[in-house]
C-alpha cells in the first residue's frame, strides 16, 4: 500500500491540531506562488506538478473550512462540450479535500476578477444530462455520497463557527 504524504506545511498544521488548536479555516495554495494573501489563517501549499490524485493525506482538513487558492487558474482545465465533460486534476484535488473538509471555497488571483466559488455550487453548475441514462449526472469529481457527507460536515462547521463567535450557545448545539 502506498503511504500518503502530507503537503508542504501540512505537518505544522497537523501538530497544531493535535495540540488542541483547531482553526476554523485553512488556506490551500495551489500554484507556484505561495505568497498569496490569505489573512491570518494557516497555509498549506502545493505545486501543481507535485500533485497526483491519491498521493496526499488530506485528513488534516477534517471538519474545517478550506479555501483553495487556484493561483494558476487551473480550474479552467475542463471541456464542458464533451459528454461526459472532462475536467483536469485540479478537480480531483477538490474531491480529495471534500472527503474531509467541512466547507470548501475556491479562490482565484485578484487580477482575474472572479469571486469565491463554493464547491457544491461549482459541482452543481457542472452537472450534465446523460442521454443514455436520461438523468442529470454529477461531474466525475462529485457524487451523491460526497454531496451528502459534505452537507453534514458543513452544517456541523457552521454550528461550531456560531458557537466560537458567540452567536449560538454551546448548550443549544448539544440539544439539536
Amino acid at each position: 500500500m502506498t503511504r500518503l504524504k502530507l503537503p508542504p506545511y501540512g505537518r505544522a498544521l497537523l501538530e497544531r491540531r493535535r495540540g488542541g488548536d483547531h482553526p476554523l479555516e485553512v488556506a490551500l495554495i495551489y500554484g507556484h506562488d505561495w505568497r498569496a494573501d490569505v489573512g491570518g489563517v494557516p497555509r498549506i501549499a502545493l505545486n501543481p506538478e507535485d500533485y497526483e490524485p491519491g498521493g496526499f493525506d488530506w485528513h488534516l482538513f477534517a471538519g474545517i473550512k478550506v479555501v483553495i487558492h487556484d493561483q494558476e487558474v487551473t480550474g479552467a482545465e475542463f471541456d464542458e462540450n464533451l459528454r461526459p465533460p472532462t475536467f483536469g486534476k485540479f478537480y480531483d484535488l477538490i474531491t480529495e479535500v471534500a472527503v474531509f473538509a467541512a466547507f470548501i471555497e475556491i479562490a482565484w488571483p485578484a487580477r482575474c476578477g472572479l469571486s469565491l466559488r463554493e464547491a457544491t455550487e461549482l459541482a452543481r453548475s457542472c452537472r450534465w444530462f446523460d442521454r443514455e441514462t436520461k438523468k442529470v449526472q454529477w461531474p466525475r469529481w462529485w457524487s451523491d455520497d460526497i454531496e451528502a457527507q459534505y452537507a453534514r460536515r458543513m452544517s456541523g462547521w457552521l454550528m461550531d463557527c456560531g458557537v466560537r463567535v458567540g452567536v449560538i450557545e454551546r448548550k443549544c448545539v448539544k440539544a439539536a
